[in-house]
Parts: structure tokens; C-alpha cells; sequence
């Protein structure tokens, strides 16, 4: 081994992080998706020989290659290993609901490389998006009035990426209903009326087909959904997503 072609791609542009505001519950998480620049071990080696001249870069590749299976067996004996100050990799089991064991491995990052980041000149792209949208409310046969529908009809929810999916409980479609002694929708969750996935006729990322439940009567009311599915695909995501109607919806 005498040469070892690399080149080296400057990997400090900024990161781009998308966040999807949870506009249900006040003061909830929002769930992100980051999109960042990867370096790998050619990216690293090329760096290093970049900032220290007449050093050997196949020599380095070599023994950065030696290092890995090191850690690749060491970690297959159920030892956790401590990487060079970086953080410790280390075994872990899973066991399913049907007691089945799954092994696998985690990392840690160590104190240094926390503050390390902590300190770090990394631009930060922050853009907010609404994966989906509610469009409007209407009556199943017929949808003249939009956001406006009599007592016990069937109605139809049209929008964008709203399919319910989940076996979670708060998975569904929500109304809240308007309360002047509530100071207008400051109401709590208790008084929401919650329609879960099996009282839905038709169920598709564009649009929720059901029964409006006796429980929703004359009034007038905001709508909002909780659900696990992605975006796009049949996909079930872990944290939900929250997207309510803007306009008010009218019961009569």
C-alpha cells in the first residue's frame, strides 16, 4: 500500500434544521429533521495530511482501519469501549412485547465533546414548516357550506398529509368546543371531543370521512388532529403530529 488517494471537502457549512410546530398543546416539543455535511475516514485522513505536511497517509488509513476492528471485536465481547476521549460506545438489549431480544449499540458522547459543541461556530438554518394542513369541514352529500354542517351528519375533513395513524390513545380528530367561560378555546382537555381512527369511514392523506357523535352539538367549534403517520408513505413515526383547522367550524 504506497498511496492512498484522497481529497479533502471542506465540511463546515452551516446545518439546516426544519422544525414542525406542535400547535395543539402549548408548550410541547416539536419534532425536527436536520440535514447536515458527513465526513468520512478518507475526509478525516485528507485533513490530517492537509495540516501536517510529510505525514503518511496510508499508514494513518492503516492503522485507523486496525483501530476499528479493535473496537468491532471488543464491543462483540460485551465490553464498552471508550473512543479516544470522543464518548463510549457500549452493548445494549432490547426486548420486544413477545420477550425477544434484539442486541445493539449505543453511544455517548463524553463531557468534552458536550461542551466542545456547545461552544461550536456552527450557523444554524432554522426554517418552521407545516408538514400538514386541515382545508375544510363539509358535509359528506353536500359540501356547498364548507365549515358548516348540521348535528349527527356525516362529514368529510379535507387537507393535506392528515391520515390518522397509531395505536396511540390521543391519535384522531379533535373538537373543541368554543366557551365563553373558558375565556373562548382556553379549554381544557377534558371538554375536547375526541373521534378516534376506528369511528373513521374513510381514512386518507387527504381527506377523514365519519360521523359527526352526538356529543358534538349546536355550537361552534376548532378542530384539530393528533397523528403518527409520516408525511408521505404508510410509515409510523414515534413523537406525533399536531395540525389544527384555522377557521372555526359551525354546528347547527
Amino acid at each position: 500500500m504506497n498511496k492512498v488517494d484522497l481529497e479533502y471537502h471542506d465540511t463546515t457549512s452551516s446545518v439546516s434544521v426544519k422544525t414542525v410546530k406542535n400547535s395543539l398543546k402549548a408548550g410541547s416539543s416539536s419534532p425536527v429533521r436536520v440535514k447536515r455535511e458527513t465526513a468520512d475516514i478518507e475526509n478525516l485522513i485528507a485533513l490530517i495530511e492537509s495540516s501536517h505536511p510529510g505525514i503518511s497517509a496510508p499508514m494513518v488509513m492503516h492503522c485507523a482501519s486496525l483501530l476499528k476492528n479493535a473496537i468491532v471485536q471488543t464491543l462483540s465481547r460485551g465490553t464498552a469501549v471508550n473512543v479516544m476521549g470522543l464518548g463510549s460506545l457500549y452493548p445494549c438489549v432490547r426486548v420486544d412485547n413477545d420477550g425477544k431480544e434484539e442486541l445493539s449499540v449505543r453511544f455517548t458522547p463524553s463531557a468534552e465533546i458536550k461542551q466542545t459543541m456547545k461552544n461550536a461556530c456552527i450557523h444554524v438554518n432554522l426554517v418552521n414548516e407545516s408538514i400538514s394542513s386541515l382545508k375544510c369541514l363539509s358535509e359528506a352529500r353536500n359540501n356547498a357550506d364548507q365549515n358548516t354542517v348540521p348535528c349527527r351528519s356525516l362529514v368529510r375533513l379535507s387537507g393535506r398529509a392528515i391520515r390518522i395513524a397509531g395505536n396511540n390513545a390521543d391519535a384522531g380528530i379533535y373538537f373543541i368546543p368554543e366557551s365563553s367561560y373558558y375565556e373562548g378555546w382556553k379549554v381544557p382537555e377534558k371538554a375536547w371531543i375526541h373521534i378516534a381512527q376506528h369511528s373513521l369511514s374513510d381514512n386518507r392523506p387527504s381527506l377523514l370521512e365519519f360521523y359527526l357523535p352526538t356529543e358534538v352539538t349546536h355550537g361552534r367549534y376548532r378542530i384539530a388532529l393528533i397523528t403518527y403517520s409520516a408525511a408521505k408513505g404508510a410509515c409510523i413515526n414515534k413523537s406525533p403530529r399536531t395540525v389544527e383547522l384555522k377557521d372555526t367550524v359551525t354546528v347547527v
